[in-house]
């Protein structure tokens, strides 16, 4: 997961500590695995980025002693909300490409683009949810979020390798 520039090559794992029990407080629990039902309203909208305001001051604090950036990637921090609770989309490149191609987001972490995500899938509500069911009968139960994740990354992968 990490990056050769990540400033997380240069720590262990208790780097992740705070935000492990930042995640576990009781406040976030109901984001867990929320369905795109739920991230249209806007008080799980702001939950959601609040939380994510409160990671980058974390891992801000972590990497002030190795370099002067004052910011932490929304790669890293939509990976570790979408690897833990799976209330939003890990916003890399293959995933950021094809929302962007489709017109569905800006392909910008933010209320905007996650709200417009929950929309497309309360849209196509139907498709995804079939799609999940194939999932289930593997014994596998991916959230909502996670679903829209698996399918854009792939398209997004598809089309930037179309040529392979």
């Amino acid at each position: 997961m990490y990056r050769g520039s990540s400033f997380l090559l240069q720590k262990d794992y208790k780097v992740h500590k705070d935000t492990v029990k930042e995640l576990y407080k009781e406040k976030y629990k109901h984001l867990w695995g929320i369905s795109c039902q739920d991230l249209l309203k806007k008080d799980n909208l702001n939950r959601i980025f609040t939380l994510r305001e409160k990671l980058n001051t974390i891992y801000i604090d972590k990497r002030k002693n190795l370099d002067s950036h004052k910011n932490v990637s929304d790669i890293l921090i939509s990976k570790i909300l979408m690897g833990t609770l799976g209330c939003v989309p890990a916003y890399d490149r293959f995933f950021v490409t094809a929302i962007r191609k489709y017109n569905i987001a800006s392909g910008v972490f933010s209320k905007k683009s996650l709200y417009n995500l929950a929309k497309f899938y309360e849209d196509n509500r139907a498709s995804f949810e079939k799609c999940r069911k194939n999932i289930l009968r593997k014994n596998l139960e991916y959230p909502q979020i996670k679903l829209i994740d698996m399918c854009f990354w792939q398209i997004g992968y598809d089309l930037e390798n179309k040529d392979s």
